[in-house]
């Protein structure tokens, strides 16, 4: 079982990549591997149309690799900051490189970070509709935090500060695994 956290941040620091860091610190916990993709180390081209049903077939090895992660994974998590009032849209070019059911009988789960938690929740309800349309399934538990969630440590570094966060994530990792070990064993009957 293997989960693919794609990051949509690309700021540095990123309060984003914490909170998608924490996640696969809490999935290790839980001894289920993920692959990280950061959309600031691994950015992807302009999503191109003429390869909307058959992404495998484009030209950029970076776009072949990501297609061949998601296609191989058991379950999915999408973190992004707020924009706009919705996600970013390095997160919404890396989606549309996707085939149109990518998330078919897969959970995934959804964290983002605003200037506040009432904010960024906006993040999360215009992914499901995303989740939604690849036919995937989103989590009940969700993640949205706001600048007070987090402090810097001893070496000025962003960390989490709120440890009721950190029980988030650790349920939501608990239900990720869960959901996909279900969907995992639907498709092997």
């Amino acid at each position: 079982m293997e989960m693919m956290i794609i990051c949509g941040s690309i700021n540095e620091p990123s309060h984003t990549k914490v909170l998608a860091n924490g996640l696969a610190d809490a999935l290790s916990n839980l001894r289920v591997p993920s692959i990280a993709w950061d959309l600031r180390a691994q950015p992807l081209p302009i999503a191109d149309p003429s390869f909307h049903h058959h992404p495998e077939r484009h030209p950029d090895p970076l776009v072949r690799r990501f297609i061949e992660v998601a296609r191989n994974v058991d379950g999915f998590a999408l973190a992004s900051p707020l924009y706009h009032g919705s996600f970013s849209g390095v997160l919404k070019n890396a989606l549309d490189h996707l085939w149109w059911d990518a998330f078919r009988d897969k959970p995934v789960a959804l964290l983002a970070h605003g200037g506040s938690e009432r904010r960024s929740a906006n993040v999360n309800t215009a992914l499901q509709s995303v989740v939604t349309t690849l036919c995937g399934y989103s989590l009940q538990t969700q993640i949205a935090t706001g600048p007070s969630d987090f402090k810097k440590n001893s070496k000025d570094q962003i960390e989490l500060g709120n440890h009721g966060i950190k029980e988030r994530l650790d349920r939501q990792a608990e239900e990720l695994v869960r959901l996909a070990k279900l969907f995992r064993a639907q498709r092997e009957e």
